[in-house]
């Protein structure tokens, strides 16, 4: 009987994370900015964004925007300034491909549809539901 409540939990738990997942990868994407200067950048990026910034040296950082400055863009313990930018992209929400959207709907109704008849397998045989 524990076995049927621990599955019930482990596949709970697993649509969850599907969901999650679909609408936080499926949705987003990595968009280049057009220029590295202070003014296209800063009128561009806000406080709040995740960016990834080419640095001119060849490395790559990738950090959450909480300062934006005349000399550089800053976050989570990272400042760069812009002289030192070779290329900024930055995280947005997908328009142009619905299919992560689509995707996340069918795996929301699936996941219920699922839930439901677990729930409702739980109350016939007796089970609690998890």
């Amino acid at each position: 009987m524990a076995s049927i409540a621990h599955t019930n939990s482990i596949i709970c738990r697993s649509i969850v994370f599907l969901i999650l997942v679909t609408f936080t990868v499926g949705c987003t994407t990595m968009q280049p900015i057009r220029g590295t200067d202070r003014e296209t950048l800063s009128n561009q990026i806000s406080v709040g964004d995740t960016v990834e910034i080419a640095q001119k040296t060849g490395g790559i950082v990738r950090f959450e925007v909480d300062e934006i400055s005349e000399s550089g863009i800053g976050g989570e313990g990272k400042f760069i300034a812009y002289r030192d930018i070779r290329q900024v992209w930055i995280s947005q929400i997908s328009r142009k491909s619905p299919g992560g959207i689509v995707l996340g709907i069918v795996v929301i109704v699936g996941g219920v549809a699922l839930l439901l008849a677990l729930i409702e397998n739980n109350l016939a045989t007796g089970f609690p539901s998890p």
